[in-house]
This record gives structure tokens, C-alpha cells and sequence, in this order.
């Protein structure tokens, strides 16, 4: 792959190739067509080196997966063959919020249970829509925020098969935060539930545009 990258910009143009010109198209490196639709460029390009990878006989070990739009679209059907593969994938980052739920038939957690692939939970306050306030100490609404924060994170501690959630932190409060969290346990009472799913439909509302993508990841 990188001798074609060369080779293409040594053709006389002076400009850098894209992936697609150097190794063909996602079809020629064994894409399937329904993946291909449902994956912007930049990850067909992951799957593309994964399956160049493994064809060359280099293996993947240690690698992570990283899969932000479309991946409920695709099914689990995909990712067993990537999950797999033995010891080549071992963990796959995800975007999990605090209103994710499993689909009840070909989730993405069906086959990351089976072989034993780590799931690591990206955006888990939603680009910070969870929270009515700014993030900032001296918020009005500061503690009700760092409530809704530990109730987030508790929520996704519950099922078994997140490994751990990946939550933006820019203050020594907000670390602190997360670690009273995890102190309180997973799960949640009931009530903590109902306080959380409200807050977790006010949280769709305050979407910003760039991050509607994220209501596709609702059900994996």
C-alpha cells in the first residue's frame, strides 16, 4: 500500500493521493456494499487497513476499532467477523450516552460479548447537552449538573459489556466527580432512572446540529 501511495505521487502531480486512488476502490478491498453506505470515508478507510492487514498476513493485534455514524446501521454481522478474528481486534470504541440502549436482536454487544472485545463508551453526556449549565464551577446549575454527570456514568457502568465510559473532563472537579461515581456504584434506584431519562430527553433537545449523529447511536 505504501509503494502505490509513492508511486502515485510520483506520477507527476505533486499531489498526495487519497487512499481510495492508491488501493482501488472500498469495493476492491472486500467492502461489502451495505457497509460502504453506511460509513462516511474516513472509517471505510479503518476497515479497509484492517482487512488489508489481515490479508497480508500482519495481523491486528492490539488494535482498536473506532466507529462513530452508522454503526447500529451496520449489524452484528460485521463486527463478529472483525470480533472474530482471534486475538486481532481487542477493543472497540463507540459513542454510549447516558440514554443508549441495547437493540434487542443483532446488536453491536452480541458479538463484542462472544469474543471477548472490549467496548469503550465515547460522548457519554452528549457533547455536555446532558447538563443545563456551562461546566463551569460557579454554574447556577452547577451541582444539578454534576448529579446528572454521576448518574450518566453509573448508568453505563451497569452493563457489564462497556469496559468504561470516555467522559470530556476539563477541571479537577469534574475528575473528581466521575470518581464519586464510581464510588456510588452502577446502576441506579428508581427514582435515580426517572431522573435520568428525563434529563436524557431534555439532553436530545440541546443537541447541537454538528452532534445529531449521535441520536442514530441511541439504540447499538
Amino acid at each position: 500500500m505504501l509503494k502505490a501511495l509513492d508511486e502515485k505521487e510520483n506520477r507527476g502531480s505533486g499531489q498526495p493521493p487519497t487512499f481510495w486512488q492508491a488501493v482501488g476502490s472500498p469495493a476492491a478491498c472486500g467492502i461489502p456494499r451495505q457497509i460502504r453506505s453506511a460509513f462516511p470515508a474516513g472509517s471505510l478507510l479503518i476497515f479497509a487497513l484492517c482487512r488489508i492487514a489481515v490479508a497480508v498476513g500482519r495481523g491486528l493485534s492490539g488494535v482498536s476499532i473506532t466507529g462513530q455514524r452508522g454503526i447500529p446501521d451496520v449489524g452484528n454481522g460485521f463486527w463478529a467477523e472483525f470480533a472474530g478474528l482471534p486475538g486481532q481486534i481487542e477493543d472497540i470504541c463507540t459513542p454510549y450516552t447516558a440514554d443508549t440502549m441495547e437493540l434487542p436482536k443483532d446488536s453491536l454487544f452480541e458479538a463484542v460479548r462472544k469474543y471477548d472485545v472490549g467496548v469503550f463508551g465515547i460522548k457519554p453526556f452528549a457533547s455536555n447537552s446532558l447538563f443545563k449549565g456551562d461546566s463551569s464551577p460557579d454554574s447556577p446549575e452547577a451541582e444539578e449538573d454534576s448529579k446528572q454527570a454521576r448518574l450518566a456514568i453509573r448508568y453505563i457502568l451497569a452493563n457489564p459489556t462497556i469496559t468504561a465510559p470516555i467522559p470530556g473532563l476539563v477541571s479537577i472537579a469534574q475528575v473528581d466527580n466521575v470518581a464519586k461515581s464510581i464510588r456510588e456504584g452502577p446502576g441506579s434506584t428508581e427514582a435515580e432512572a426517572q431522573e435520568l431519562h428525563l434529563a436524557s430527553q431534555e439532553m436530545w433537545q440541546r443537541l447541537p446540529p454538528e452532534y445529531e449523529w449521535l441520536k442514530v447511536q441511541k439504540y447499538v
